[in-house]
């Protein structure tokens, strides 16, 4: 069918003849190749269908990467209070360290007066 197209296509001088010398007159209120019982009217209406979904697809994407990029904030703030913890149990740490010391030199103090 293409070949025959072609071969109409090339002996024309117009596209629009060759199909129509190969595939017949239009027939209104069908579309060709789209299926059986396809209207114009039904392809208009999907394409609106789908243009708005595409419209509402966009949109949920954006809310979608607003959320991640909210949430990579998050996390970071996560991260630098865990670090802040970290910080201040290692100075804890330090800390009763630094009084057991104090404490077992009193000790010693006092029990050698």
């Amino acid at each position: 069918m293409q070949e025959l197209l072609q071969v109409e296509i090339q002996n024309t001088q117009c596209e629009n003849q060759a199909f129509v010398k190969v595939f017949g007159k239009e027939h209104a209120g069908y579309v060709r190749s789209m299926g059986l019982g396809m209207t114009p009217s039904r392809i208009s209406s999907r394409s609106t269908r789908l243009a708005s979904s595409s419209t509402e697809a966009n949109e949920k994407m954006l809310k979608l990467q607003a959320e991640i990029d909210s949430l990579k904030e998050k996390a970071s703030q996560v991260d630098f209070l865990k670090a802040q913890v970290a910080f201040l149990m290692q100075m804890q740490v330090q800390n009763s360290r630094d009084k057991e010391v104090t404490f077992t030199k009193l000790l010693q103090k006092h029990l050698l007066f």
